[in-house]
């Protein structure tokens, strides 16, 4: 009702609505059959007949004529280790519901404020507890619940392929498993890889490995009843990529002179036995050995020359490396002149001699 200002009143609503079924008239009359549950925030304006108006908040409860209840009479069981989700419902209270639990929820499962109970059950066998349900106008219902947990059959969760590995780097690959009673425990029935071991506590296969090639093993799992489960898989170790690891650079050379060196180069991963050769690249009077990965010979022509050194392993992997030998000019020298030979006329040797006197 309003007061004060110059009659006649005209009502009307500003923000927010009545309750379904409710409707307000310009006298200020609320009238009807409400058709819905709930709490309703309605401001209401007044005007008199000479324009003034003023306005206010009123909040209007609706409350269901039945009993306000839980209507979940039962859960669906869960299954030990697995994920579970159920929601609770209550019916003729006023929304939002407000949920709590007493103790006795499975544990791994709790139950949120609007009513999920969720989790991963950790433990077997049947659990009663209680729930209780606080609807808006705080009215409450309490039900008793019960969940049962089921131990589900043994499974071996991990699916192949496995992860590949490398020699000499290491390796790790957990396996899991679902189901029984936890904990598990975990076994090799056959097979193995070079250089890794399986953790019988974690399920985790780890180590580096040592040898290349596909390696077939059979994985078991057992849980604290003695159930066991087996599942076989392959494990490829691979060989490094093959690489060309320089250790210095070639020496120089001079043209003319006699050269011999061994190619500064090792072969790494891949898969030996290896194959080298010369893939681009030459230098004039030098030959390339296979072998032993050498230069020989001797140079011809002084310049700088890029030789690029390949290898190739058994499985058709190559790799390269690029050098650079530098070959210089031959020493400059002035030659010595030959002696001509003397063809000036023979010298002639005179004894000096006392010519005989005559006397007449």
């Amino acid at each position: 009702m309003a007061s004060g200002g110059a009659f006649p009143y005209s009502w009307s609503i500003v923000t927010g609505s009545l309750p379904p079924g409710l409707t307000l008239n310009s006298a200020g009359g609320i009238t009807g059959i409400p058709t819905a549950t709930g709490v309703y925030v309605t401001t209401f304006a007044v005007t008199d007949s000479i324009g003034t108006t003023v306005s206010r908040s009123f909040s209007i409860s609706i409350i269901g004529s039945a009993q306000f209840s839980i209507i979940t009479t039962s859960l669906a069981p869960a299954t030990l280790g697995q994920s579970y989700s159920q929601a609770l419902t209550a019916a003729n209270g006023t929304p939002p519901y407000q949920w709590s639990v007493s103790q006795g929820l499975p544990a791994g499962l709790t139950l949120s404020t609007s009513g999920i109970i969720s989790g991963i059950p950790t433990a077997a066998g049947s659990f009663l507890f209680q729930v209780q349900a606080t609807d808006a106008g705080q009215r409450i219902a309490i039900a008793s619940l019960s969940i049962t947990v089921n131990v589900g059959p043994l499974t071996i969760t991990t699916v192949p392929p496995l992860f590949s590995g490398i020699v000499g780097i290491p390796y790790a690959q957990s396996f899991s498993a679902s189901g029984g009673k936890p904990p598990y425990i975990w076994s090799l029935l056959s097979g193995g890889v070079p250089g890794l071991t399986l953790d019988p506590a974690t399920g985790a296969l780890q180590g580096t490995p040592v040898t290349a090639g596909t390696f077939p093993i059979t994985v078991q799992a057992a849980d604290s009843t003695g159930s066991r489960i087996s599942q076989s898989f392959s494990v490829v170790v691979n060989q490094p990529s093959l690489t060309v690891i320089a250790s210095g650079q070639l020496s120089p050379g001079t043209a003319g002179v006699t050269y011999s060196q061994k190619i500064p180069v090792i072969a790494s991963g891949g898969t030996p036995p290896y194959t080298w050769s010369i893939a681009s690249g030459s230098v004039p009077g030098l030959d390339f050995d296979p072998v032993n990965v050498a230069l020989s010979g001797t140079p011809t022509t002084a310049g700088t020359f890029t030789l690029t050194v390949q290898v190739r392993d058994s499985a058709g992997q190559t790799s390269s490396r690029a050098f650079n030998l530098t070959i210089a000019p031959a020493s400059l020298n002035i030659a010595t002149a030959r002696q001509l030979p003397d063809t000036s006329p023979p010298k002639t040797s005179w004894a000096r001699q006392r010519m005989p006197s005559t006397i007449s």
